[in-house]
């Protein structure tokens, strides 16, 4: 499958992990392809960035300091105005069994980290076209 290079400006995404580098790589990725990106360190203040920025989808980091992915999953799922918002993990977990405790745990996908243009975008279409075609979603 080709990568469509298409225009991806109809994306607002919110990318949430510590390591400055990771965020950084992925803002960089989506901002190439015209996506609205906004970045946290943390996810401490989550559900408030979620209701300022209004994203299509959030890439999360599993393992942060304070409060972990896990922790900010379990938050914005007990949420009702964020339960049905794809969660993409992004992480350097890439043990077997990890991306199904993932899975399990509520996240709607799994990106291992290091990223690369190519396959970053390429994933997060796939797990969104699979969230949207579960009826889970209605923007995105």
């Amino acid at each position: 499958m080709a990568l469509d290079l298409a225009d991806l400006s109809s994306w607002k995404v919110v990318v949430i992990d510590d390591e400055p580098e990771n965020r950084g790589v992925a803002e960089y990725i989506l901002n190439f392809f015209k996506a609205n990106v906004h970045c946290e360190e943390s996810g401490q203040n989550c559900l408030e960035v979620l209701r300022v920025e209004h994203p299509n989808f959030l890439l999360l980091d599993i393992s942060m300091p304070r409060k972990s992915g896990w922790d900010v999953l379990k938050e914005i799922r007990a949420d009702g105005e964020f339960k049905s918002l794809p969660v993409i993990a992004l992480t350097a977990h890439a043990m077997t069994g990890d991306e199904e405790r993932a899975i399990l745990a509520g996240f709607d996908g799994y990106i291992t980290k290091p990223v690369s243009p190519k396959t970053l975008i390429k994933q997060i279409k796939e797990i969104l076209e699979r969230v949207k075609s579960r009826g889970e979603v209605t923007n995105g």
